[in-house]
């Protein structure tokens, strides 16, 4: 995969820049294009949350870490020593009312460490989880953007072969209108069947346009889906194909819960609202923390002494007003609500898995079905335009064994859609659809 990113990034970047290209693309080079830096907005900004959360992690980490300062400051001062109460009438002995200049020079370093601080210890773990679950936050968007590209590429792919199919039926209606035109004149017709059989060319030729129009459409939509200029040309290399099996619903649904993002993203909110109940509760624990500095003290630079301090502090708090006690309740309650979204996260994946089997199997015997009427239908035609050759038949039965044959073949073409957005759903349930993209 990543030597293919490597050849077919730059064509399309270069595709953003210019006008009049032709991309020829495959199901995996859309989505590969969606989910590259500058593809899906989507994916943009899901990225930028993970940045953000790692970066809150830092700052939670942060706490933990030494603290180091560094400080140097030069003061000249004047006091007025009756304005702090020492005056001769107080000392007892002649005391001036003002001293100074007086300079002071200091230069320090000082270091602290928490060592023991166990509600920063949950918070840095709680955040870390956040990070976890913000990275599968962030595979579960590209699931969906990958979802997303692979049903309008679908799309494009089912209007590339209802073009094809009307314009197979037009070339059919031509050819009728050329026999009607020869018995004509053959003198076995008559002018009213050159009238229909054109009539008739002219309803496909209309078929056709709007069917051009519906392509062109959803041609727009997977350039927007993928990133790249509305007015590149795009020639896909897939075909409206049966897609590949899939496995068992109950295979597919223990396989979720150990691959899909979201359920992934959903157990890291349940570890963090759990580690900030921990936080929560542990603020009653006493800290404690531990310092020091050096530095030197004096009239001035030059003439400074080394002075230094060090020391422990222990922190607890005695009464808060119920602070801690109600932010233990508060992180109680979010513990809960996130494990009540899991619980019901984790039907709705089994239902939806259920759900996109159900309809996967179904419309695989659909296109059976259609697949058998379309057979039955060009068999059908066949006879039929040999019976008009022969003049046993009139024009009216031709035009309405075409009308059948491009009946089915729209109904073909609809099961083999319904089919792949089929599959699409049921490996998006399954936590699994940029994988099997991938190797398909």
């Amino acid at each position: 995969m990543i030597r293919t990113l490597w050849l077919i990034l730059p064509l399309a970047l270069a595709m953003r820049a210019q006008t009049g290209m032709v991309l020829q693309l495959t199901m995996k080079h859309a989505v590969e294009l969606a989910l590259a830096e500058e593809g899906s907005a989507k994916m943009q900004l899901a990225r930028e949350f993970v940045v953000q959360a790692q970066s809150r992690s830092t700052q939670a980490r942060s706490a933990l870490l030494p603290k180091l300062d560094v400080t140097a400051d030069a003061q000249n001062m004047t006091r007025n020593l009756a304005a702090l109460g020492l005056t001769t009438s107080t000392l007892g002995f002649p005391v001036p009312s003002r001293v100074g200049p007086i300079s002071v020079s200091d230069a320090r370093a000082g270091i602290g460490q928490a060592v023991l601080d166990l509600g920063s210890v949950y918070r840095h773990r709680a955040s870390k989880a956040e990070v976890a679950g913000t990275q599968s936050d962030a595979d579960s968007v590209a699931e969906q953007v990958a979802a997303d590209v692979a049903q309008v590429y679908l799309a494009v792919l089912r209007t590339t072969a209802r073009v094809e199919a009307v314009s197979a039926t037009l070339e059919l209606a031509k050819s009728v209108q050329k026999a009607a035109e020869n018995h004509r004149r053959a003198g076995n017709g008559t002018g009213l069947e050159v009238t229909r059989a054109s009539l008739r060319v002219a309803d496909e030729r209309q078929k056709l346009l709007q069917a051009q129009v519906e392509k062109r459409s959803a041609e727009r939509l997977l350039l927007r889906a993928t990133g790249l200029r509305l007015d590149v040309a795009l020639v896909l290399t897939d075909r409206l194909e049966k897609p590949p099996e899939v496995p068992l619903a109950a295979d597919a649904f223990s396989g979720a819960l150990r691959c899909r993002p979201d359920w992934k993203a959903q157990e890291a909110r349940v570890q963090r609202a759990g580690l900030a109940v921990q936080s929560a509760r542990a603020e009653s624990v006493p800290s404690v923390r531990a310092f020091a500095d050096y530095g030197a003290t004096g009239s001035s630079p030059w003439k400074a002494l080394a002075t230094y301090t060090a020391g422990v502090s222990v922190q607890f708090s005695v009464y808060d007003g119920g602070r801690r006690r109600s932010r233990a309740v508060e992180a109680a309650s979010q513990e809960r609500q996130e494990k009540a979204r899991a619980s019901d996260l984790r039907q709705q994946i089994e239902f939806e898995i259920e759900a996109a089997s159900d309809q996967l199997h179904s419309v695989n015997e659909q296109l059976a079905v259609t697949e058998m009427a379309l057979t039955t239908a060009q068999q059908t035609l066949e006879q039929v335009e040999r019976r008009y050759e022969e003049g046993v038949v009139d024009h009216v039965t031709v035009a309405e064994a075409q009308a059948d044959l491009a009946r089915a073949r729209d109904s073909k073409t609809a099961a083999l859609y319904a089919s792949n957005v089929a599959w699409v759903d049921f490996h998006r349930a399954a936590g699994r659809l940029r994988a099997e993209i991938a190797s398909h």
